[in-house]
């Protein structure tokens, strides 16, 4: 998800899915759309119905949820890392310009990175925010940094699991120690994979359906549901849609077991209604799931360790005077940590791998939901409000005499 909002507040003003809808638009008419052109006005200097060059239209925000034919659904990050460059900055000119209606010229910005990104991309970021957006100021802090600060430490042990990855990322002083890191492509994205397997052979109907496969015409009772029949649905929309709803599902049902799964568990059944109006029930789909987390994964596409034994790798790769602080402080952030007991699994695990006595464990998990989703943002408005920020950022001056490289020097 993208974050965005002002110094100082205590959450963002705007959150919306950092995904963009692409539509190429162009045999028969251009538009002028709010995010270049698209869809929605004639042509200028254009005969109808005359071919012209094709467009891509990119739709964001809630305008990327609403059907049209033939949209494709496109993430510009992999992994936390940005590979479309040109989506990525539709979504920027969304969240400053139309979300939060400042102008950048006029604005210091500061931008969170993913605590892996490279040398290369940091530049890049760089380079494209000074010249597209011409900024006062411009300060870039890494996601795991922030989220210390959001937990008022400077040195931390982050475990972060999203959507797409899972990191523990062991920060000192304010820096993040780039060779103790451990990643882990099983996260939150993963987990719904497994959900919508589990669960198929559930639905009496032959498949599970998104919100945009249907209409409900409220009658006398129960609902009823009208199919739409859609043409140009792409595999990428169709897709996301089914994930949206899947989403719902897992956070509204999923739980992390106090113990390590066990087929002969006891386990309340649960009963869930779908979108359109389908109830299934739950039971060991509830626990097994999540209970992956926490163990070593080996399946199609994925190899991974627990994510105890990657904080241990982490916490035993970093420098042996600063473990002590790191075991004190592990902060547990990003959505895929918001299921009930996950953070008193995880204290119980990593206790189990800790050395006896040797060091004081403490697992620090918001109960607010929102501080542990946005903490990285939450961090980051703490660190844009002090007084010496304007000490830190990287001027325009700065930029236009050292160049992209500047970011190096200044953003740690």
């Amino acid at each position: 998800m993208t974050k965005a909002g002002h110094a100082g507040d205590d959450g963002p003003n705007t959150v919306f899915p950092t995904n963009v809808g692409c539509v190429m638009v162009g045999e028969n008419y251009v538009g002028q759309g709010s995010h270049g052109v698209g869809e929605g006005a004639a042509a200028k200097d254009v005969e109808p119905g005359k071919p012209v060059q094709q467009k891509r239209v990119i739709y964001v925000g809630n305008e990327m949820s609403v059907f049209r034919s033939h949209m494709e659904i496109i993430s510009p990050t992999s992994l936390g890392i940005v590979n479309d460059w040109d989506s990525m900055e539709k979504l920027w000119d969304h969240a400053i310009m139309e979300r939060l209606r400042v102008d950048p010229v006029d604005t210091p910005l500061l931008f969170s990175e993913p605590s892996i990104n490279t040398k290369e991309q940091r530049e890049k970021l760089t380079e494209l925010v000074f010249e597209k957006y011409k900024p006062k100021g411009f300060f870039v802090a890494k996601e795991a940094t922030l989220s210390a600060y959001a937990s008022g430490r400077s040195t931390a042990l982050v475990v972060d699991s999203g959507s797409d990855m899972t990191l523990t990322v062991p920060v000192h002083d304010g820096y993040v120690l780039q060779k103790s890191i451990q990643r882990s492509p099983f996260a939150g994205s993963k987990i719904t994979e497994q959900l919508y397997s589990s669960i198929s052979h559930k639905l009496s109907n032959s498949e599970l359906r998104p919100r945009y496969m249907f209409n409900k015409k409220q009658g006398k009772g129960k609902p009823e549901i009208q199919l739409i029949q859609r043409t140009g649905v792409t595999t990428s929309y169709h897709t996301y849609q089914l994930k949206t709803t899947l989403n719902d599902l897992k956070e509204s049902i999923c739980r992390v077991p106090e113990e390590p799964y066990d087929e002969g568990m006891s386990i309340t059944m649960q009963s869930y209604e779908l979108p359109d109006g389908t109830i299934i029930q739950l039971e060991k789909e509830r626990y097994k799931l999540t209970d992956l987390m926490f163990q070593n994964i080996s399946m199609p596409g994925v190899i991974s360790s627990s994510i105890q034994d990657m904080i241990m790798n982490s916490i035993s790769s970093a420098d042996a005077d600063i473990r002590k602080e790191l075991f004190g402080g592990i902060i547990v952030t990003g959505g895929n940590t918001l299921f009930k007991g996950f953070a008193e699994r995880l204290q119980k695990e990593v206790q189990n791998k800790n050395p006896p006595q040797m060091y004081k464990l403490k697992v620090i998990s918001p109960a607010d939901s929102v501080e542990r989703r946005f903490s990285s943002w939450i961090g980051g408005s703490i660190l844009a409000s002090l007084g010496s920020f304007h000490q830190m950022w990287m001027s325009k001056q700065e930029y236009d005499e050292v160049g992209k490289s500047l970011v190096n020097l200044k953003c740690p």
